[in-house]
């Protein structure tokens, strides 16, 4: 009687669960008493809500990868969402490999042993659930081109097949995710040394007019040859260099999580990678250093661009500017000049002090008169 009560319990909280996530939970809590011999075999009565619940799953990954999938054959890696600001390869595989873990939740250990146990025993069609799960078997079996009246199959082997068909189908799934990962990823290395190649030899510096003139110039001439007034410095981003630098430390935190799970499609890093990123503190270092030049520079030329007294100090700022002339003609990523860099950096950053000092000052002055 006891059991009886319990099974009625069990079969109301299955029916009443609308999701994978909470079956599967409730599963695990209830996992010995679902498999005793009297509670399993009158739980048989759940099993088209299970597999309807796992049909509506799987639709939902499916329907949430395919449109992705065929976009992916016009547009390539730009077809797969990005998660977060994570560069673009790394963010693919991770966004396909989310999937595959979903994929992953439907073949659970406990639901699988439970379904396996249930579908062996049968189960019955008259109920709401047990008539869709006949239609659900119908469309299903039709679409694997071997359909056949489910009246002639018995009602233990029914759901046995329509549990292997969408296991199928999830397996397909899962297939066609992983040798998309394996596309991205072979595609990717196979641009690696053009793409380091490309960052090495770009610029570090490049000069523009001020913001109101919007008239971006070659270092310090315009167009007409012609010196601009006012000079303002930027970095050359190089997203070709940074961006193959972050990919790198995501794809070697990717992989350690992959091999962690058994999947070693990441394994094979090209050398040309792992010597690159070694260099990574050293380009970290450097940038750091220009971006500080940057800000003096500017900063300096802020202050002396519309005001005639710091002519007494011309002959400082022309040195400077011949340093940052010379600098932004000739110095790249993979041709760093250290000592010019640092004469720069050292020259830029005590008149940028001095300035700001005389400034002090002189606010001091005004403000005890």
């Amino acid at each position: 009687m006891l059991k009886k009560v319990l099974v009625n319990v069990l079969i109301q909280a299955f029916n009443g669960y609308r999701n994978w996530e909470q079956i599967s939970k409730f599963t695990v809590m209830f996992g010995n008493i679902l498999h005793g011999d009297v509670i399993s075999n009158e739980l048989k009565v759940i099993l088209p809500h299970i597999l309807n619940i796992y049909e509506q799953e799987l639709k939902g990954i499916e329907n949430g990868i395919n449109f992705v999938l065929m976009e992916f054959e016009l547009k390539g890696i730009d077809a797969i969402p990005v998660m977060g600001n994570l560069p673009p390869v790394s963010g693919a595989l991770m966004w396909l490999e989310n999937y595959i873990k979903r994929c992953d939740v439907l073949h659970s250990y406990d639901m699988n042993a439970l379904i396996n146990l249930i579908s062996a025993q049968g189960y019955s069609t008259n109920n709401f659930y047990g008539r869709r799960a006949k239609g659900l078997t119908k469309q299903l079996i039709a679409t694997k081109d071997c359909y056949q009246d489910e009246c002639s199959c018995s009602m233990d082997d029914s759901g046995k097949m329509q549990y292997e068909i969408l296991t199928n189908r999830r397996d397909i799934l899962i297939t066609k995710l992983k040798h998309l990962q394996v596309k991205i990823w072979i595609d990717w290395q196979q641009k690696i040394d053009k793409n380091l190649q490309n960052g090495l030899r770009s610029k570090v510096f490049m000069h523009f007019s001020m913001p109101s003139e919007n008239d971006e110039i070659d270092c310090f001439t315009s167009d007409d040859g012609s010196v601009a007034d006012i000079k303002m410095l930027n970095i050359h981003p190089s997203h070709e260099l940074f961006t193959l630098l972050a990919e790198t430390n995501y794809l070697l935190a990717f992989r350690h999580l992959c091999m962690s799970e058994g999947n070693s499609f990441l394994n094979d890093f090209p050398q040309l990678l792992w010597d690159f990123y070694e260099q990574r503190d050293d380009l970290w270092q450097r940038k750091i250093k220009l971006m500080k030049i940057i800000h003096y520079y500017n900063a300096v030329q802020e202050k002396i661009s519309s005001d005639e007294k710091f002519k007494l100090i011309s002959s400082e700022i022309d040195s400077i500017n011949d340093f940052v002339k010379q600098a932004c003609q000739t110095v790249t990523w993979q041709n760093y000049d250290h000592d010019l860099i640092d004469k720069i950096y050292y020259e830029c950053e005590e008149l940028h002090n001095r300035l700001k000092t005389c400034h002090d000052n002189l606010e001091s002055i005004v403000a005890s008169i």
